[in-house]
């Protein structure tokens, strides 16, 4: 039970940033779980594989597509997402501008959008969900999803890869868009409408998020650091510089974004995400991965 990240293999590590398993059985608690999902320079690919998931609630009053194999795109904006009692989801995020390739068209129609895999990936989508369910440990789930995507990778679009320079904005946040422009080769203009194009996001803000992003993650995996120590980390130069960023992103300062994570199943049992693990090998696995985690 909780949240379980594996490496992806060789053939896709490029393409993952890792395969994420979030499976709680909240049966035996009395309390409503209801999780405020941050905002995020993730695109992930979510197969949901046990009890429905009610659709994300958006700040603006808008409800997003329920579907049972979906792709979320990069978000700017918090949802509210109630958790359903018994729940088994698998979520594949990709590495930065990936999936405007696999998608096949621009990012910006992914952007602050939820749609079902299937309209994007055809009928085989809903096969590998069927597949996934019948599942009967973790790693047989990652296997399956790693051949699919592996699938996906073999066609992906030709074009020159613009791969390198966003996983350096989404893990550097701080760095030069303008140094990074020059070693694509690209006039400042052309790099923002490729940034634009891959993304959904000119390159400052997705950079602005991605920072956002590693400070907010940051405090639910380490609770008892403080607020500034996190900003500096982070790449801040202070607190309120960081706060201006959650009240944009979240509409709340620090700290009262994490209060809203309380309702949380992470929370709620008391299980802490660790966002900066060293994500196991599916296929050199030890201990008790090795005999497989039932997701029975």
């Amino acid at each position: 039970m909780g949240i379980t990240e594996f490496r992806a293999s060789r053939a896709t590590r490029h393409i993952v940033r890792a395969y994420r398993v979030i499976h709680f059985d909240l049966t035996g608690l009395q309390t409503a779980s209801v999780k405020f999902v941050p905002a995020s320079p993730e695109a992930c690919l979510a197969f949901i594989l046990r009890d429905k998931l009610e659709p994300a609630e958006y700040p603006d009053g808008r409800h997003g597509l329920q579907a049972a194999c979906g792709i979320m795109g990069v978000h700017d904006v918090a949802t509210r997402c109630p958790v359903p009692k018994n729940m088994l989801l698998l979520q594949i995020p990709f590495q930065p501008g990936v999936m405007q390739r696999l998608a096949g068209n621009s990012a910006e129609a992914l952007y602050n959008q939820y749609l079902d895999a299937v309209d994007i990936f055809g009928p085989e989508a809903r096969r590998v969900h069927s597949r996934l369910q019948n599942a009967r440990t973790y790693v047989e789930m990652i296997a399956i999803a790693d051949s699919f995507i592996a699938g996906l990778a073999g066609r992906r679009r030709p074009g020159r890869n613009f791969d390198v320079p966003l996983r350096l904005l989404r893990e550097n946040p701080g760095i030069s868009i303008d140094w990074l422009a020059d070693q694509t080769s690209l006039s400042l203009r052309q790099f923002e409408r490729r940034c634009l194009e891959h993304t959904g996001m000119a390159p400052k803000s997705f950079a602005r998020l991605s920072r956002f992003s590693c400070a907010f993650n940051l405090r639910l995996s380490r609770p008892e650091r403080d607020w500034l120590s996190i900003a500096v980390d982070c790449g801040y130069y202070d607190y309120q510089h960081m706060a201006r960023d959650f009240r944009h992103f979240m509409g709340q300062t620090p700290a009262q974004s994490y209060e809203t994570q309380g309702t949380s199943p992470e929370r709620l049992l008391g299980v802490t995400h660790d966002f900066n693990v060293s994500y196991p090998d599916p296929l050199a696995v030890s201990g008790e991965l090795r005999d497989g985690i039932s997701c029975r």
